[in-house]
């Protein structure tokens, strides 16, 4: 029997407690200390001009692969005194499985906005070299400002979920003031898994599909709001 789940995004008022370092939504594929590294200093990083918040994450990627990252424990804008620092590690060619970046390979990042639960990545994030240069070399380093510049999520509420023969469904709350909404799925329940699902037809706040292969399946939903 195949099971299908809705993970409903709730926006709850308190902040980010520093725990989440424990926790991390990006998760490098090395481990301790790791060697020949690239490193990366973030002097801003924003979401619609606000500055990332403690709680949320900065991603540096080889690929698919996350080489470095951090949980921030502090507000990060040029206001802000400093800026943060990521190391990433270059992958050992002795090791049966990719741990690291490979040189010559192109750096990218994504930031993860914890009070959404929503991660972005290029184009919607936008990479402003300061110094250096975006490719993987060890012993290299690269200044960068991050900026997303997007419209508003929110969460819906109400969210069900119908099979119906072959085809599954689901419906939510219609939000105010929203022009679209997305949604996600995974075979995971955890959160670094999803990805925009664009297998579903979408008309107002019912989304359709055709059930999957996978035994079980995870959907969120999120809703665009037009920045003001």
């Amino acid at each position: 029997m195949k099971n299908y789940f809705v993970i409903i995004m709730l926006l709850i008022s308190f902040n980010c407690f520093p725990g989440d370092v424990r926790n991390p939504h990006f998760v490098p594929v090395w481990e301790g200390n790791g060697w020949s590294h690239m490193n990366f200093y973030v002097v801003s990083a924003t979401i619609n001009g606000v500055g990332l918040r403690e709680g949320d994450e900065i991603g540096v990627f080889d690929g698919i692969y996350c080489v470095g990252a951090i949980v921030l424990q502090r507000p990060i804008t040029e206001e802000a005194e400093g800026y943060i620092t990521i190391s990433a590690s270059m992958n050992d060619l002795y090791t049966p499985f990719i741990d690291g970046y490979t040189i010559g390979n192109p750096v990218s990042f994504k930031v993860w906005d914890s009070s959404y639960s929503i991660e972005y990545e290029e184009p919607q994030l936008v990479v402003e070299n300061l110094y250096g240069h975006p490719v993987f070399n060890f012993g290299s380093f690269l200044w960068v400002d991050l900026s997303v510049n997007i419209e508003h999520v929110a969460s819906p509420q109400n969210v069900t979920i119908v099979v119906n023969g072959d085809t599954l469904s689901l419906t939510w709350d219609v939000i105010d003031g929203a022009i679209d909404y997305k949604v996600y799925s995974s075979e995971f329940p955890q959160m670094v898994h999803f990805e925009e699902d664009l297998t579903g037809l979408l008309i107002n706040n019912i989304w359709t599909t055709t059930l999957p292969g996978a035994l079980k399946r995870f959907y969120y939903v999120t809703a665009i709001i037009n920045a003001q």
